[in-house]
C-alpha cells in the first residue's frame, strides 16, 4: 500500500496543483463531509472513537502482554533478556510509529496522503525491526513454551508464520 501510495501520491499532487483556490476548497470540504458523515476508517468504527487506524497499532503494540508471557511460560534468564530485547524493538516501533501517526491529521489531500505513506512506512520499518528479534526470541523457546505464549497473546499459529 505504501508502494501504492508512493506512485499516486506525485501524479495526485500534479493534478491537485492545477486545481484553482475553489477547486481545492470543494476537494477538502469533501473530504471534510465525507468524514463527519460516518465514513471514518475500520479500526475507528471498531473501536467506537476516532482514532486513527496508525493510532490502533501503536496501541496493539503498547499492549504487549510482558508480564502475562512472564508469568505464564516458565522463561530462563537468557528467555526473559530475548523477551525484554524483543519488548524493546517493539516498543521503539510504537515510539516512531506514533510519531508519524501525529503527523496523520494534514488539512490539504495531498498532505494526508503523504501522512499515510509515511505512517505506513514507519509500520513496514517497524515490523522489520521487531521480526528478527522475534525470531531470536522465539527461537530459545521450547515448543511447550511457544505453545503457551500463543495462548498467552491468543495468535494462532498461523499467524506466528506471517511474522517470520
Amino acid at each position: 500500500m505504501a508502494a501504492s501510495l508512493g506512485v499516486l501520491r506525485p501524479t495526485f499532487t500534479t493534478f491537485y496543483g492545477l486545481l484553482n483556490d475553489e477547486q481545492k476548497a470543494r476537494l477538502v470540504a469533501m473530504a471534510i463531509s465525507n468524514n463527519a458523515s460516518g465514513k471514518e476508517d475500520v479500526a475507528s468504527k471498531q473501536n467506537g472513537s476516532k482514532d486513527s487506524l496508525c493510532q490502533h497499532w501503536v496501541v496493539n503494540l503498547r499492549s504487549w502482554p510482558v508480564r502475562q508471557i512472564e508469568e505464564g511460560t516458565s522463561l530462563s534468564d537468557e528467555q526473559h533478556a530475548a523477551l525484554y530485547e524483543l519488548t524493546a524493538a517493539i516498543y521503539r516501533a510504537a515510539g516512531r510509529l506514533g510519531a508519524a501517526c501525529i503527523a496523520e491529521d494534514r488539512f490539504t489531500p495531498p498532505g494526508r496522503l503523504e501522512a499515510r505513506q509515511d505512517a505506513l512506512e514507519a509500520l513496514q520499518k517497524g515490523i522489520d525491526a521487531i521480526r528478527p528479534v522475534f525470531s531470536q526470541f522465539e527461537s530459545e523457546l521450547t515448543d511447550l513454551q511457544k505453545a503457551k505464549l500463543g495462548r498467552v497473546v491468543n495468535v494462532p499459529t498461523e499467524i506466528t508464520s506471517v511474522i517470520h
